[in-house]
């Protein structure tokens, strides 16, 4: 994955690697991915072995940090972001299948 961003002190742009501290996060490959916007911009991945990781960027602080979320009992299956009614944060909504029922449900990540 790589941000590109056009750098002043060249005059151009550059593509940098931002994967290249959490490649082992990759090792099953990317079933699909989000983007969330506000305070902080995230991109949520969901890998072929459906674990879930998110990558958050804070410009203004220069922050860049990958994590991986567990979610023990359960498998994820799509992941969205949707702009929010209540603050300008995006939501994020996840399909999740419990694995010990077979049942499906549709969950927002909270973040307050």
């Amino acid at each position: 994955m790589r941000e590109i961003a056009y750098r002043l002190e060249s005059d151009g742009f550059s593509a940098t690697d931002i994967s290249m501290l959490a490649e082992h996060l990759f090792d099953s490959g990317v079933k699909e991915w989000c983007i969330q916007r506000g305070a902080n911009f995230n991109v949520w991945v969901l890998m072929n072995d459906d674990s879930l990781a998110v990558l958050t960027i804070n410009l203004e602080q220069q922050v860049t940090a990958w994590q991986r979320f567990a979610t023990k009992g359960r498998r994820v299956m799509h992941v969205a972001a949707l702009p929010s009614k209540a603050s300008l944060d995006d939501e994020v909504w996840l399909v999740v299948q419990n694995e010990s029922d077979g049942s499906t449900h549709l969950e927002r990540m909270c973040g307050d």
